[in-house]
């Protein structure tokens, strides 16, 4: 019993290294300005999040405050939602994350927009 107690608290404590606050290795994230990538590291003495950046091959440290982790759903918008935005243009939720961000694809304008979801309406 005593071994097998012992080999739960290792487990527990490998894993909760690999995360912070929040945050866990491999986690998806973006910043306010859109920057994105994978979580790959922490300094928790300075409170920095190493990011593995999607669009240039690159480590950036963030401040832990300045991320969103990437999720299902925020508030009212999931990901695959279709939606449109306060100028009327409608599209398809590619992301979401826990900072009121989104990924969202507008085929009229063939392109990705971060939009915040507070102006997001769903589109039936």
């Amino acid at each position: 019993m005593k071994v097998i107690i012992i080999m739960l608290v290792l487990v527990q404590s490998t894993f909760a290294f690999d995360c912070f606050k929040q945050l866990c290795k491999g986690d998806r994230v973006m910043d306010q300005y859109g920057w994105n990538g994978r979580v790959e590291s922490f300094d928790r003495d300075r409170l920095r999040v190493n990011v593995a950046l999607s669009h240039i091959p690159a480590l950036y440290a963030f401040p832990y405050g300045d991320l969103g982790k990437g999720v299902r759903c925020f508030e009212h918008i999931c990901v695959g939602d279709k939606v449109q935005d306060n100028a009327g243009d409608t599209g398809e939720v590619l992301e979401v994350f826990n900072h009121g961000k989104a990924w969202v694809f507008i085929p009229d304008y063939d392109g990705r927009f971060i939009l915040e979801t507070k102006n997001l309406k769903l589109k039936l």
